[in-house]
């Protein structure tokens, strides 16, 4: 099997917000573009939380406003793959630590993107995730 990393399934232009903005901003930019998670980056495009559609879930359970700034209900410090990593041993440590989204950055820890178990799917095949 060819050896491929994170970057080759990373889109050319990752979506991703700031704390500061609402949890509707991020309703609507996960409906638009049919993403399951948001990544909240500070001001140097580095990651400092998740939004997903489990906290969205919360939000509605919990009757929080939507125009709650992201800081307040995002998930803090996500786990951060770098995007060299091979999809083999990302899709393996996703598993491992019970994750369903993967945050992607480069070499300088800047937000590069997200990989999700669909896109494993999609780019490795069911077949081989078997064998993994």
């Amino acid at each position: 099997m060819k050896l491929i990393t994170l970057k080759s399934l990373l889109s050319e232009s990752p979506r991703a917000l700031q704390g500061d903005q609402s949890i509707a901003n991020a309703l609507a930019m996960m409906t638009e573009l049919s993403i399951s998670s948001i990544i909240i980056v500070n001001k140097e495009n580095r990651p400092i939380g998740i939004f997903t559609e489990h906290d969205a879930l919360r939000v509605v359970a919990d009757v929080i406003s939507i125009e709650t700034a992201l800081a307040e209900v995002m998930t803090t410090d996500p786990f951060c793959v770098e995007n060299t990593l091979y999809l083999h041993d990302a899709y393996t440590l996703m598993e491992e630590k019970g994750y369903r989204h993967l945050v992607v950055v480069d070499e300088l820890g800047l937000f590069a993107g997200v990989v999700s178990e669909g896109d494993f799917l999609r780019h490795i095949g069911f077949e081989q995730l078997g064998k993994f």
